[in-house]
């Protein structure tokens, strides 16, 4: 009787196709992962756009022309098998997103730690007088769980 936990060893043919199954399955999965990441960042940002525009939040002379939500999109990382981005191409996305000031001040808080840490970098010497206007954070966290529920489907098939 063999020992526990050691079995016998499969002739190499049938070893090497089931390397070969695990190997397919593992790509398949990775593709799927990464149309679900896709799928729930362009959720994210069309989310996003909207809270922009309802918001009408505009360009710096306070004109509301919602010049921010145009420049809202999914993006994908390029020479990666997994990788989106969530981006807003203008130079005062985030302190329109974070607020200026004492605004940034009392909304930054708020936040959880890893937005708090990506809001420093912002947040330089205290001066402004910009109201935070959230487009990104409650987008963010209004699809993640959707995500998170998404890969586990994935992970279980």
């Amino acid at each position: 009787m063999p020992k526990p936990g050691l079995y016998p060893m499969m002739n190499m043919n049938s070893f090497n196709k089931a390397l070969v199954s695990i190997q397919a399955n593992y790509e398949k999965k990775l593709v799927e992962i990464d149309a679900e990441l896709g799928a729930s960042v362009e959720d994210m940002a069309t989310v996003a756009k909207s809270l922009a525009l309802k918001n009408q939040i505009g360009n710096r002379q306070g004109k509301k022309t919602g010049n921010l939500a145009s420049k809202i999109y999914a993006e994908r990382v390029p020479n990666v098998k997994i990788g989106w981005s969530l981006v807003a191409d203008t130079k005062y996305a985030a302190f329109v997103e974070f607020g200026t000031g004492k605004y940034a001040a009392t909304y930054v808080p708020n936040l959880d730690e890893e937005w708090q840490q990506l809001a420093k970098e912002y947040y330089v010497d205290g001066s402004g007088r910009t109201p935070a206007q959230p487009y990104f954070y409650p987008a963010v966290k209004r699809i993640f769980p959707k995500l998170i529920q998404r890969l586990k489907a994935v992970l279980n098939s």
